[in-house]
Parts: structure tokens; sequence; C-alpha cells
């Protein structure tokens, strides 16, 4: 019931993100380009997700069909390094557009690029999945109940360097992005305290211009001058702390991506080496594990709606208009 409801809240989520980031928040310069194509990939990986999890949960493990049992095993590989590397991806281009160490940041061409190179190697990640991957029956004690059938790789030790090497990979995806980030959670708050010391305050011992016959105009000119400094300044204030903000968004996202991918990788490479429990407390501390990547694809559109003032805005729009709020 638990994964049904929080995949329930996947897909409503990730939904409702490809709804305004299509629809209604219009991405001028190109910064949210992979937004929205992390909400696709997270939406299919809630749903392969969970259809994989009720049919072990529901059929005891059983599946009928072998070519099943892949397709589900392949698209969940396949959703999970996508949507790391799509996080790798808005990191660099994060850095930058931040930090600026080539000069301008991503074109569009660039863009396209970019997730056709990510698709062609999630994909050749995920394929090793397909032609491995088996189902492995198990005897019961009860002579007329079915026998249960479990998705793994045909060979251990197959197994064992396909999931060694996601595990290392993860790692490595993990400390570039991290690389990536840090310059620019530091140059944002450099910027940020750096604006915020040097604003200037309003001084008592300002020059006090007074209207005669020769400048009659100068006061006013003055003080059209410095309303529209104030608003120039107070925007600029506002610009930094909502650059800051998602940058700060972004880093939890990529938190909430380590936190979800290391234990399902770590718990496959455990199992594959001493196999899966089937009672007791290790069943259900493997059960746990295994399906906390879930977190991944479910979590995005929530830090985005906590995080992000325009998401929160826009899809009170939406639901405005749908009278659902």
């Amino acid at each position: 019931v638990i994964q049904l409801i929080a995949g329930v809240l996947g897909i409503l989520g990730n939904s409702i993100v490809l709804l305004v980031y299509t629809h209604y928040i219009h991405d001028t310069n190109g910064t949210r380009y992979f937004i929205p194509i992390l909400a696709l990939v997270d939406l299919a990986g809630c749903i392969s997700n969970v259809t994989k999890f009720q049919l072990e949960d529901t059929m005891r493990y059983f599946y009928a069909n072998l070519w099943l049992c892949r397709a589900l095993q392949f698209s969940m590989v396949l959703c999970g390094i996508l949507s790391a590397l799509l996080i790798f991806v808005i990191a660099l281009q994060r850095y930058l557009l931040i930090c600026r160490p080539l000069g301008p940041q991503m074109t569009i061409k660039r863009r396209r690029l970019t997730f056709l190179i990510t698709f062609v190697l999630a994909f050749g990640g995920a394929v090793p999945s397909i032609p491995f991957i088996e189902t492995q029956l198990y005897e019961v004690e009860n002579a007329t109940a079915t026998a249960p059938a479990i998705c793994v790789f045909g060979s251990p030790i197959i197994g064992i360097l396909y999931y060694g090497g996601l595990c290392l990979w993860t790692i490595i995806n993990i400390i570039g992005t991290f690389c990536l980030y840090i310059p620019v959670i530091k140059r944002i708050n450099k910027r940020f305290y750096f604006k915020k010391r040097n604003f200037p305050k309003p001084s008592t011992t300002e020059t006090v211009f007074k209207e005669n016959e020769q400048s009659p105009s100068v006061h006013h000119i003055t003080a059209a001058e410095k309303e529209i400094s104030s608003k120039t300044k107070a925007t600029d204030s506002t610009r930094e702390k909502h650059t800051r903000k998602i940058s700060i968004m972004f880093l939890v996202i990529i938190l909430v991506y380590v936190v979800s991918f290391l234990p399902p990788l770590v718990t496959s490479v455990v199992t594959a080496i001493y196999g899966i429990p089937y009672e007791g407390y290790r069943l259900n501390f493997y059960l746990i594990c295994i399906r906390f990547n879930l977190l991944n694809h479910i979590s995005n559109p929530y830090i985005y709606w906590f995080f992000y003032t325009n998401f929160r805005r826009e899809l009170h729009k939406l639901c405005s208009f749908a009278h659902f709020c």
C-alpha cells in the first residue's frame, strides 16, 4: 500500500511538473531546459518501479513471462541511470552559468547534444540487464503452491560485476556532481554576501539641493535618479536571492539523489554475493533498501514546490483555473 501511495504521488507530481514547465513557465534563456526532461524520466521511473515491486509483492516473485521481467528491469535501470546523469548535467549547466569558466552557457544545440549523449550512455548501461536477466525458481514446502520466481542475473559473477560497476559509477558521478556544484555555491554565497555588505545605506549627511532661480529642476532630477537607482538595486538584490535559492534547490536534489541511489546499489551487490534473504528481519531490510531508489523519482516535484516561487505561483494559477484550489 505504501509503495502504491508513493507511486501515485510520484506520477502526480512529475505530471504536474511537465505540465507547468511546458505550458506555463517560459524558459527564455534555457536554464531550466533539463527540468521537464528529468520529470519525464522520473515519471517513467515511478511507473516501472511501482509495477515491478507490485508484481513481486502480489505475485510472490512469480514472473510467468521472462520478457516482462527483462523489460521492467531494463526500464528501472535505464530511468535510474538517466536520472542520475541528468542531475550531473544540471550541475554542469549551473556551473557554466554561474562560474562561466568557458564564457557563455550552453546553446540550444549543445543542450540537445548533451541530452543525446546522456541518453546513449544510460541506454548502454542498461542494456546488460536484457540478455543476462533470468527468472530463478525456488522450491516451496507446499507441493500444490506455485514455485516463486525472482528476476535476477543468471550468473552471480555477472551480477556482482554489473552492480559493482554501477555502484562504482554512481560514486564517481556523485563526486563529479559535487565537484561541479561546490564552486557554484561558493560563488553565489560570495556574491550575495558581498552585495549585502556593500549595499549602500541612506546617509544623513547627503547634500541637499535647493531650488533657486539658477537650478529650478535640480531637486526633481536628483529625486528621479535616486528612485531609479533604488529600484535597480532592489531588483538586483531580488535576482541574487532568487539565484541563490534555485542553486540551493538543486543542491537538495543532488543530496536526495545520493541518499536514494547508494542503498539499493550496495544491497544489489551484497545479494548478488550472498543471495536474497526470504524470511525474518533481513527480508524486510532488503525490501526497504532495494526500493529506496523510488525516493529519487518521487521527491523532485515537491522540492521544486518548496524552493521555486515561480513554480508555486504558476501551480496556484493552474489550480485556481481548474477550480481545484
